[in-house]
Parts: structure tokens; sequence; C-alpha cells
């Protein structure tokens, strides 16, 4: 069984509060700096084997 929610039909006031929420955790996340450490390491790993690239590897840098 698959749940397909459609974003249209979420009530304005639920995503405010899922969008509150959610930023709350990822600042809690990051407020713990062994977490913030490992992403920096690995945000470094990833530029170092492909530094033309952006976002999750998808946008390249554009040309100079």
């Amino acid at each position: 069984m698959s749940l397909h929610i459609k974003p249209e039909e979420v009530p304005d006031h639920v995503m405010k509060y899922l969008a509150r929420d959610t930023l709350a955790a990822i600042r809690r996340f990051y407020a713990v700096p062994e977490n913030r450490e490992r992403f920096e390491k690995w945000k470094s790993e990833r530029d170092a084997k492909s530094p033309e690239t952006g976002l999750q590897g998808q946008i390249k840098a554009m040309p100079e």
C-alpha cells in the first residue's frame, strides 16, 4: 500500500505547521556540533570530487 499526497489539497494552515516543524527539526539537528561537523565533512568531500557541480550534483556551475 502506498500513500499519495496531493500538495494542492493540503490546507494552508497544515502546510505552515509542517514547514514550521520541519525547520525546527533541522535547526535542532544542526545545533549539535557533531552533526554540523559531519555535514561540513560530507560537503567538502562532495565538492572535492566534482567542483563543477552544485546542489546535490544536479546544478552545474555557470561558465565564467
